[in-house]
């Protein structure tokens, strides 16, 4: 009878073990795994409450013109910046928001890096053109800082992307794409709506066709790692992207 209590005893010991494992396996499992990514647990911010609003991306001539009025603030007070990715500042007929950014005064601005996704690094696939398979046509973490930074962006900038020229809207709407996926919301950047041409029909007294000098703001220290979400939806990848350069 001591025998088979003793080895009751060792069952129930050997039982409860595996079960503890079992339970430990669980955990770190895919089903009951912790996420510690920074996507998931960011550090929290005050301002990010309401950061995502729904929104229309497009904002009309009269608001922006009314903003540049304020002195480039909206109605709360929220700072503005008119990035004007199309136009030549050089040309002497195209017209140019008074107080509007060329990408040509931001050094860093940029469309066509290679930023790796996915436990593919595809960077070099295809490498004549540039291109990697899940890489292509987004700019990496460091660029998009360095532009935010050079545009004096912080989290309470609006950005309003606009231009004008010969072709067509693809620079405003690219930049949407890019500023979109790295995390603004669509409360903080607008796409002018008709562009630097509707707006110059509207208010011509703030849309000359010649400028003195290339308008440079202040730089900034904001990054987009402190935004709430990298939006990796908005791109068809192998993986999800991860915030990184």
């Amino acid at each position: 009878m001591k025998f088979c209590s003793l080895r009751k005893f060792y069952s129930f010991i050997l039982l409860a073990t595996i079960a503890a494992l079992m339970s430990m396996v669980a955990a770190c499992g895919s089903g009951g795994s912790v996420d510690t990514s920074y996507e998931s647990n960011p550090p929290a911010y005050s301002w990010w409450e309401g950061y995502y609003s729904n929104e229309s991306s497009l904002v009309q001539p009269e608001t922006v013109a009314a903003w540049i009025d304020n002195g480039f603030k909206t109605a709360d007070g929220s700072p503005v910046v008119v990035f004007d990715v199309m136009t030549d500042y050089t040309s002497l007929t195209a017209p140019k928001i008074t107080g509007s950014v060329s990408k040509a005064a931001i050094s860093s601005f940029g469309y066509n890096d290679n930023r790796a996704e996915g436990p593919l690094d595809t960077t070099a696939y295809n490498s004549g053109a540039g291109h990697g398979a899940s890489s292509s046509m987004m700019i990496t973490g460091e660029r998009i800082d360095s532009m935010i930074q050079d545009l004096g962006v912080d989290e309470k900038t609006v950005i309003v992307l606009t231009g004008t020229g010969t072709g067509s809207q693809y620079d405003v709407w690219r930049s949407y794409w890019i500023f979109s996926y790295w995390g603004f919301s669509k409360a903080k950047v607008k796409v002018l709506d008709g562009g630097t041409a509707a707006f110059a029909a509207a208010y011509p007294a703030l849309a000359p066709t010649t400028v003195a000098s290339l308008y440079d703001p202040a730089d900034s220290t904001f990054s987009v790692r402190k935004l709430p979400v990298l939006k990796g939806e908005l791109r068809a990848s192998i993986k999800r992207g991860y915030r990184r350069s």
